[in-house]
């Protein structure tokens, strides 16, 4: 499964949530970002995005 975030293949242990994933790295990335700035508004809207779909949705999110 890839990262919803860079879109990397996800080999080691990440977040898993309702079966979306974000690496270590991108976890990193989102713990250590100032949540003023533009970069921390993509991640949120990636996640959030994706979480809604599935959940409001049923949609899966495909690992295009």
């Amino acid at each position: 499964m890839k990262c919803i975030i860079c879109k990397k293949q996800v080999i080691d242990k990440s977040i898993n949530i309702y079966g979306i994933k974000i690496c270590k790295c991108c976890e990193g990335r989102i713990i250590h970002s100032n949540m003023q700035t533009d970069f921390y508004e993509v991640y949120k809207n990636r996640i959030k995005k994706s979480i809604v779909n599935t959940l409001y949705r049923g949609v899966k999110f495909s690992d295009e």
